[in-house]
Protein backbone atom coordinates (compact mmCIF):
# COMPACT_ATOMS: atom_id res chain seq x y z
CA UNK A 1 0.00 0.00 0.00
CA UNK A 2 1.52 3.68 -1.03
CA UNK A 3 -0.92 6.36 0.74
CA UNK A 4 -0.47 9.86 -0.45
CA UNK A 5 1.49 10.99 2.60
CA UNK A 6 0.35 14.88 1.84
CA UNK A 7 -3.44 14.15 2.34
CA UNK A 8 -3.14 11.47 4.74
CA UNK A 9 -1.37 14.07 6.54
CA UNK A 10 -4.16 16.50 6.41
CA UNK A 11 -6.82 14.09 7.55
CA UNK A 12 -4.73 12.79 10.66
CA UNK A 13 -5.38 16.79 11.65
CA UNK A 14 -8.17 17.24 13.90
CA UNK A 15 -9.34 20.50 15.58
CA UNK A 16 -9.17 19.69 19.35
CA UNK A 17 -11.27 22.66 21.10
CA UNK A 18 -13.40 23.61 23.84
CA UNK A 19 -12.55 22.13 27.40
CA UNK A 20 -15.95 23.42 28.88
CA UNK A 21 -19.64 24.72 27.51
CA UNK A 22 -21.61 27.51 28.19
CA UNK A 23 -25.56 27.81 27.79
CA UNK A 24 -27.15 30.64 26.55
CA UNK A 25 -29.29 30.49 29.21
CA UNK A 26 -32.62 28.17 28.64
CA UNK A 27 -35.50 29.84 30.01
CA UNK A 28 -36.88 26.44 31.17
CA UNK A 29 -34.80 25.95 33.36
CA UNK A 30 -34.71 21.83 32.63
CA UNK A 31 -37.15 19.72 31.82
CA UNK A 32 -37.34 18.54 35.39
CA UNK A 33 -35.46 16.72 38.52
CA UNK A 34 -31.73 16.53 38.00
CA UNK A 35 -30.89 13.03 38.70
CA UNK A 36 -27.89 11.93 41.03
CA UNK A 37 -26.05 8.62 41.60
CA UNK A 38 -26.02 6.92 44.77
CA UNK A 39 -22.85 9.12 45.90
CA UNK A 40 -24.60 12.48 45.55
CA UNK A 41 -22.79 13.12 42.30
CA UNK A 42 -24.99 14.88 39.51
CA UNK A 43 -25.89 12.93 36.68
CA UNK A 44 -25.00 13.97 33.23
CA UNK A 45 -25.61 11.83 30.11
CA UNK A 46 -23.43 12.55 27.16
CA UNK A 47 -24.25 10.94 24.00
CA UNK A 48 -21.25 10.01 21.28
CA UNK A 49 -21.45 7.25 18.11
CA UNK A 50 -17.78 6.85 18.46
CA UNK A 51 -17.06 2.63 17.85
CA UNK A 52 -13.46 2.52 17.23
CA UNK A 53 -10.37 3.70 18.51
CA UNK A 54 -11.50 7.08 19.13
CA UNK A 55 -14.27 5.93 21.45
CA UNK A 56 -11.94 4.43 23.87
CA UNK A 57 -10.15 7.52 23.83
CA UNK A 58 -13.20 9.47 24.85
CA UNK A 59 -14.28 6.74 27.46
CA UNK A 60 -10.69 7.71 28.88
CA UNK A 61 -11.32 11.22 29.64
CA UNK A 62 -14.33 10.71 31.00
CA UNK A 63 -13.46 8.15 33.58
CA UNK A 64 -10.53 10.66 34.05
CA UNK A 65 -12.84 13.64 34.68
CA UNK A 66 -15.21 11.32 37.12
CA UNK A 67 -12.47 10.78 39.04
CA UNK A 68 -11.01 14.17 39.34
CA UNK A 69 -14.08 15.14 41.55
CA UNK A 70 -17.04 14.64 43.42
CA UNK A 71 -19.30 16.93 41.86
CA UNK A 72 -20.35 15.20 38.70
CA UNK A 73 -20.79 12.09 36.92
CA UNK A 74 -20.63 11.85 33.17
CA UNK A 75 -22.35 8.76 31.44
CA UNK A 76 -20.94 8.60 28.31
CA UNK A 77 -23.27 6.38 25.75
CA UNK A 78 -22.79 5.04 22.53
CA UNK A 79 -25.55 5.77 19.85
CA UNK A 80 -25.20 4.74 16.47
CA UNK A 81 -24.62 7.78 14.43
CA UNK A 82 -28.70 7.00 13.05
CA UNK A 83 -29.97 6.76 16.05
CA UNK A 84 -29.03 9.90 17.16
CA UNK A 85 -30.09 11.41 14.60
CA UNK A 86 -33.45 9.69 14.34
CA UNK A 87 -34.76 10.09 17.97
CA UNK A 88 -33.06 13.01 18.81
CA UNK A 89 -35.77 15.72 18.85
CA UNK A 90 -38.49 12.93 20.89
CA UNK A 91 -36.01 12.04 23.11
CA UNK A 92 -35.34 15.73 24.54
CA UNK A 93 -38.80 16.96 24.31
CA UNK A 94 -39.96 13.91 26.57
CA UNK A 95 -36.54 14.40 29.02
CA UNK A 96 -35.09 11.30 27.96
CA UNK A 97 -32.20 12.58 25.65
CA UNK A 98 -28.41 13.19 26.71
CA UNK A 99 -27.92 16.48 28.20
CA UNK A 100 -25.11 17.19 25.81
CA UNK A 101 -24.46 15.04 22.60
CA UNK A 102 -21.73 15.25 19.38
CA UNK A 103 -23.14 15.63 16.00
CA UNK A 104 -22.32 17.75 12.73
CA UNK A 105 -23.90 21.49 12.04
CA UNK A 106 -26.34 20.21 9.56
CA UNK A 107 -28.36 18.64 12.03
CA UNK A 108 -27.08 21.17 14.46
CA UNK A 109 -28.74 23.72 13.07
CA UNK A 110 -32.20 22.05 12.86
CA UNK A 111 -32.34 21.18 16.22
CA UNK A 112 -31.26 24.69 17.31
CA UNK A 113 -33.51 26.66 15.62
CA UNK A 114 -36.89 24.46 16.70
CA UNK A 115 -35.25 24.90 20.37
CA UNK A 116 -33.80 21.02 20.51
CA UNK A 117 -30.33 22.40 21.19
CA UNK A 118 -29.84 25.49 23.37
CA UNK A 119 -26.97 27.80 22.16
CA UNK A 120 -23.74 28.58 23.80
CA UNK A 121 -23.22 32.15 22.64
CA UNK A 122 -22.54 32.84 26.51
CA UNK A 123 -19.17 30.55 25.94
CA UNK A 124 -18.05 32.62 23.27
CA UNK A 125 -18.34 36.07 25.43
CA UNK A 126 -16.15 34.87 28.17
CA UNK A 127 -12.65 34.86 26.38
CA UNK A 128 -11.19 32.76 29.45
CA UNK A 129 -12.59 30.14 27.84
CA UNK A 130 -9.76 30.22 24.46
CA UNK A 131 -12.93 30.84 22.13
CA UNK A 132 -9.91 33.67 20.54
CA UNK A 133 -7.98 30.59 19.57
CA UNK A 134 -11.16 28.37 17.28
CA UNK A 135 -10.67 28.81 13.60
CA UNK A 136 -13.32 31.86 11.98
CA UNK A 137 -14.25 29.06 9.75
CA UNK A 138 -14.97 26.67 11.98
CA UNK A 139 -16.93 28.47 14.46
CA UNK A 140 -19.21 30.83 11.41
CA UNK A 141 -20.58 26.70 10.59
CA UNK A 142 -22.39 27.01 14.36
CA UNK A 143 -23.47 30.28 14.21
CA UNK A 144 -27.12 30.96 13.23
CA UNK A 145 -29.96 33.48 13.03
CA UNK A 146 -32.15 32.19 16.53
CA UNK A 147 -35.28 34.51 16.48
CA UNK A 148 -33.99 37.15 14.83
CA UNK A 149 -30.89 37.50 16.90
CA UNK A 150 -27.37 35.64 15.51
CA UNK A 151 -26.02 32.72 18.03
CA UNK A 152 -22.98 30.84 18.51
CA UNK A 153 -24.82 27.34 19.01
CA UNK A 154 -21.91 24.73 20.01
CA UNK A 155 -18.33 24.53 20.45
CA UNK A 156 -15.65 22.79 17.95
CA UNK A 157 -14.93 18.98 19.06
CA UNK A 158 -12.99 17.82 16.06
CA UNK A 159 -12.40 18.48 12.75
CA UNK A 160 -11.16 15.98 9.95
CA UNK A 161 -11.42 15.97 6.17
CA UNK A 162 -13.39 13.35 4.95
CA UNK A 163 -11.78 11.10 1.63
CA UNK A 164 -12.95 8.19 -0.55
CA UNK A 165 -10.96 5.52 0.27
CA UNK A 166 -10.57 2.52 -2.45
CA UNK A 167 -9.71 -0.59 -2.42
CA UNK A 168 -5.87 -0.75 -4.60
CA UNK A 169 -6.44 -4.59 -5.56
CA UNK A 170 -10.08 -3.56 -7.44
CA UNK A 171 -8.69 -0.87 -8.32
CA UNK A 172 -5.82 -2.13 -10.57
CA UNK A 173 -8.25 -5.13 -11.93
CA UNK A 174 -10.90 -2.47 -13.33
CA UNK A 175 -7.55 -0.94 -15.40
CA UNK A 176 -7.94 2.21 -13.53
CA UNK A 177 -4.44 3.94 -12.12
CA UNK A 178 -3.52 7.17 -10.85
CA UNK A 179 -5.03 9.25 -14.00
CA UNK A 180 -8.16 7.93 -13.34
CA UNK A 181 -8.36 9.70 -9.78
CA UNK A 182 -11.71 11.90 -9.90
CA UNK A 183 -11.79 15.52 -9.21
CA UNK A 184 -15.62 15.82 -9.92
CA UNK A 185 -18.45 13.97 -8.96
CA UNK A 186 -19.50 13.33 -12.82
CA UNK A 187 -15.65 11.33 -12.81
CA UNK A 188 -16.65 9.61 -9.51
CA UNK A 189 -19.75 8.08 -11.13
CA UNK A 190 -17.78 7.13 -14.24
CA UNK A 191 -15.09 5.40 -11.96
CA UNK A 192 -17.79 3.85 -9.54
CA UNK A 193 -19.28 2.03 -13.16
CA UNK A 194 -15.88 0.53 -13.69
CA UNK A 195 -15.61 -1.22 -10.10
CA UNK A 196 -18.72 -2.38 -10.22
CA UNK A 197 -19.44 -5.93 -11.25
CA UNK A 198 -22.55 -6.98 -13.07
CA UNK A 199 -23.29 -9.90 -11.09
CA UNK A 200 -23.81 -8.11 -8.14
CA UNK A 201 -20.92 -8.99 -6.27
CA UNK A 202 -18.86 -6.11 -6.24
CA UNK A 203 -19.91 -2.50 -6.28
CA UNK A 204 -18.26 0.97 -7.01
CA UNK A 205 -19.14 2.76 -3.73
CA UNK A 206 -20.17 2.75 -0.30
CA UNK A 207 -21.49 6.44 0.53
CA UNK A 208 -23.57 6.88 4.02
CA UNK A 209 -27.09 8.25 3.61
CA UNK A 210 -26.08 10.75 6.59
CA UNK A 211 -23.32 12.63 3.96
CA UNK A 212 -25.91 14.12 1.60
CA UNK A 213 -26.00 17.49 3.84
CA UNK A 214 -22.75 18.20 3.27
CA UNK A 215 -22.20 17.56 -0.18
CA UNK A 216 -25.84 19.79 -0.62
CA UNK A 217 -23.53 22.60 1.01
CA UNK A 218 -20.82 22.18 -1.46
CA UNK A 219 -22.91 21.12 -4.67
CA UNK A 220 -25.90 22.90 -3.88
CA UNK A 221 -28.14 25.20 -1.63
CA UNK A 222 -27.68 22.77 1.76
CA UNK A 223 -30.77 21.55 3.85
CA UNK A 224 -30.93 25.53 5.50
CA UNK A 225 -29.81 28.76 4.30
CA UNK A 226 -27.81 30.49 7.14
CA UNK A 227 -30.85 32.23 7.95
CA UNK A 228 -32.15 29.34 9.44
CA UNK A 229 -34.56 29.02 5.99
CA UNK A 230 -35.34 25.63 4.37
CA UNK A 231 -33.66 25.09 1.23
CA UNK A 232 -33.83 21.76 0.24
CA UNK A 233 -36.30 22.11 -2.57
CA UNK A 234 -33.81 24.31 -4.69
CA UNK A 235 -33.12 23.77 -8.22
CA UNK A 236 -29.15 23.34 -7.03
CA UNK A 237 -29.98 20.91 -4.70
CA UNK A 238 -32.31 19.33 -6.83
CA UNK A 239 -29.92 19.14 -9.76
CA UNK A 240 -27.41 17.27 -7.38
CA UNK A 241 -29.59 14.81 -5.98
CA UNK A 242 -30.88 13.61 -9.74
CA UNK A 243 -26.43 13.21 -10.05
CA UNK A 244 -26.50 11.31 -6.62
CA UNK A 245 -29.42 8.91 -7.33
CA UNK A 246 -27.94 7.78 -10.71
CA UNK A 247 -25.36 6.04 -8.60
CA UNK A 248 -28.25 4.03 -6.87
CA UNK A 249 -30.01 3.66 -10.02
CA UNK A 250 -27.33 2.20 -12.08
CA UNK A 251 -26.76 -0.30 -9.43
CA UNK A 252 -23.15 1.61 -8.01
CA UNK A 253 -23.87 2.22 -4.89
CA UNK A 254 -25.28 0.63 -2.13
CA UNK A 255 -28.58 2.33 -1.08
CA UNK A 256 -29.68 2.88 2.45
CA UNK A 257 -26.37 2.77 4.09
CA UNK A 258 -25.79 4.43 7.49
CA UNK A 259 -21.73 5.34 8.56
CA UNK A 260 -21.15 2.01 10.35
CA UNK A 261 -22.62 -0.20 7.47
CA UNK A 262 -20.65 1.86 4.69
CA UNK A 263 -17.52 0.67 6.28
CA UNK A 264 -18.26 -2.27 7.06
CA UNK A 265 -19.18 -2.37 3.00
CA UNK A 266 -15.66 -1.47 2.19
CA UNK A 267 -13.96 -3.55 4.75
CA UNK A 268 -15.83 -6.77 3.71
CA UNK A 269 -15.00 -6.43 -0.05
CA UNK A 270 -18.35 -5.77 -0.87
CA UNK A 271 -17.26 -2.10 -1.83
CA UNK A 272 -14.10 -0.85 -3.88
CA UNK A 273 -14.43 2.48 -2.32
CA UNK A 274 -15.71 4.62 1.03
CA UNK A 275 -16.50 8.20 1.38
CA UNK A 276 -15.16 8.37 5.67
CA UNK A 277 -13.11 9.86 7.74
CA UNK A 278 -9.43 9.32 8.53
CA UNK A 279 -9.74 6.59 10.95
CA UNK A 280 -10.26 4.30 8.10
CA UNK A 281 -6.91 4.25 7.22
CA UNK A 282 -6.37 1.82 10.56
CA UNK A 283 -9.47 0.17 9.87
CA UNK A 284 -8.46 -1.01 6.41
CA UNK A 285 -5.03 -1.92 7.71
CA UNK A 286 -6.65 -4.12 10.52
CA UNK A 287 -8.87 -5.99 7.82
CA UNK A 288 -6.21 -6.99 5.17
CA UNK A 289 -7.43 -4.27 2.38
CA UNK A 290 -4.79 -2.81 0.39
CA UNK A 291 -6.37 0.66 0.24
CA UNK A 292 -5.27 4.64 -0.51
CA UNK A 293 -6.86 7.99 -0.85
CA UNK A 294 -8.28 10.73 -2.86
CA UNK A 295 -10.10 13.65 -1.88
CA UNK A 296 -13.54 14.30 -2.56
CA UNK A 297 -14.89 16.22 -4.89
CA UNK A 298 -15.06 19.61 -4.70
CA UNK A 299 -18.59 20.95 -5.45
CA UNK A 300 -19.24 24.49 -7.36
CA UNK A 301 -19.53 26.45 -5.00
CA UNK A 302 -23.31 27.35 -5.14
CA UNK A 303 -23.83 27.36 -1.13
CA UNK A 304 -23.53 30.86 0.00
CA UNK A 305 -22.52 31.37 3.54
CA UNK A 306 -23.46 34.08 6.06
CA UNK A 307 -20.77 37.22 4.76
CA UNK A 308 -22.50 36.60 1.37
CA UNK A 309 -19.28 34.71 -0.34
CA UNK A 310 -19.79 31.45 -2.24
CA UNK A 311 -17.87 28.12 -2.12
CA UNK A 312 -17.72 24.30 -1.11
CA UNK A 313 -18.43 22.46 1.87
CA UNK A 314 -17.56 18.90 0.77
CA UNK A 315 -14.51 17.98 1.94
CA UNK A 316 -14.25 17.78 5.89
CA UNK A 317 -16.35 16.26 8.51
CA UNK A 318 -16.86 18.30 11.24
CA UNK A 319 -18.30 17.52 14.98
CA UNK A 320 -19.01 20.00 17.78
CA UNK A 321 -20.53 19.40 21.38
CA UNK A 322 -24.07 21.17 21.95
CA UNK A 323 -26.27 20.90 24.82
CA UNK A 324 -29.90 19.99 24.47
CA UNK A 325 -32.60 22.20 25.95
CA UNK A 326 -33.75 19.81 28.32
CA UNK A 327 -30.45 21.10 30.45
CA UNK A 328 -32.16 24.70 30.47
CA UNK A 329 -30.34 26.47 33.31
CA UNK A 330 -29.98 23.13 35.85
CA UNK A 331 -27.31 22.40 38.30
CA UNK A 332 -26.59 20.32 35.33
CA UNK A 333 -24.72 23.44 33.86
CA UNK A 334 -21.67 23.59 35.58
CA UNK A 335 -20.97 20.02 35.13
CA UNK A 336 -20.86 20.15 31.43
CA UNK A 337 -18.69 23.01 31.71
CA UNK A 338 -16.12 21.16 33.20
CA UNK A 339 -16.58 17.93 31.44
CA UNK A 340 -15.02 16.37 29.28
CA UNK A 341 -15.85 17.70 25.95
CA UNK A 342 -12.82 17.86 23.49
CA UNK A 343 -11.18 14.87 22.14
CA UNK A 344 -8.25 14.75 20.05
CA UNK A 345 -8.05 11.57 17.82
Amino acid sequence: MKIKKNLVAATAAVLAAGMALAGCGSSNGGSGDVQKTADGKVKITMWHGFSEADGKTLESIVDDFNKSQDKYEIDAQLQPWSTIGETMVTKVTTGDGPDFVTTGADNGQGWSIDGTFQCVSDFYADKNNGTGDYLDNVVKQITFNIDGEEEKCAVPMGYAPTSVWYNTDMWKAAGLTDKDIPTTWDQLLEVAKKLTKSDGSQYGLAMADSGWAAYMKGNGTGLYTTDGKVSINSKENKAFLQKMRDFYNGGYAVPGLDDTAARESFESGQSAMVIVGPWEDQAATDKGINHDTFAVPDGDGTYKYADGKTGSNTGSTGLYWWVTSQVGDSEKLPGIYEGPVSLSV
